[in-house]
């Protein structure tokens, strides 16, 4: 269960779909993130060196950040991707087979989970 604002009680009894789904995607440069970006990306960076992954905020984008905006990433290639939250800050740096669920405040990007 879950409290609103106003106090009212609500829970979800099924799975969560997430409108604009999974992307699995093989990048060959940096990429932007927009808030029409899928939360989900599987991300395969084989450059041969470390790509950026641009949040929404970061420097580039040319898109503001928001709060309570969501992304799971996870980097399946064999270089590095590179997180990159509000400005040129470094929120994460993925390597092979790992993954963090970043989540926005508004003004900066935390990891809120990672392995």
């Amino acid at each position: 269960m879950a409290t609103l604002a106003n106090d009212v009680l609500f829970s979800i009894d099924s799975a969560l779909q997430v409108a604009n789904n999974c992307n699995v995607e093989s990048i060959l440069a940096h990429k932007n993130m927009t808030y029409k970006s899928c939360t989900v990306q599987i991300i395969d960076n084989a450059t041969g060196g470390a790509l950026e992954l641009r949040l929404p905020g970061s420097t580039g984008t040319g898109v503001p950040v928001k709060g309570g905006v969501m992304y799971f990433v996870r980097s399946v290639g064999p270089d590095n991707v590179v997180v990159k939250g509000h400005g040129t800050t470094t929120v994460a740096t993925l390597t092979t087979n790992k993954f963090a669920f970043f989540v926005s405040d508004g003004t900066s990007w935390y990891v809120l989970a990672d392995n």
